[in-house]
């Protein structure tokens, strides 16, 4: 009787860590199955992330030509204003511009200044947007 009291007993410890084994594994398969989960959501939040920089870049880039060509058209309109200031301190007869077309390069002046700020505005906005999806992605 005494052998098979310890039969049992070998048999009960076995069954103990078989028990132990299976909740271990089940355990390790749970935190693997969320950490699979994770990273898919990682990698898809990565892939909005750099679609997002990609789109950032793209309206930098446009922003910069946009404002490259403001610059240029201002610095045509200035040399314009400066030579009508010239032309009109000089006072000579020849060319004299009516006030309707110096208010008309003056209102042009001031619109391109506008859209010039207004670039420089998109273009701080977009170094913002674009700062702050390096960091999202960093994090």
């Amino acid at each position: 009787m005494s052998e098979t009291t310890e039969e049992l007993s070998l048999a009960n410890a076995r069954v103990a860590d078989r028990e132990n084994v299976l909740a271990t594994a089940t355990s390790e398969r749970t935190a693997l199955s969320r950490a699979m989960e994770q990273n898919a959501a990682l990698k898809d939040q990565l892939t909005h992330l750099q679609n997002a920089l990609a789109i950032s870049k793209q309206a930098n880039e446009e922003a910069d030509a946009e404002l490259a060509e403001l610059r240029s058209k201002t610095n045509e309109e200035k040399q314009i204003v400066a030579h009508v200031s010239d032309s009109n301190q000089q006072a000579a007869p020849s060319f004299v511009l009516c006030d309707d077309e110096k208010k008309r390069l003056e209102s042009a002046l001031e619109i391109e200044r506008k859209i010039a700020s207004d670039a420089h505005l998109k273009i701080a906005l977009l170094e913002t947007e674009i700062a702050d999806l390096r960091l999202k992605s960093v994090s």
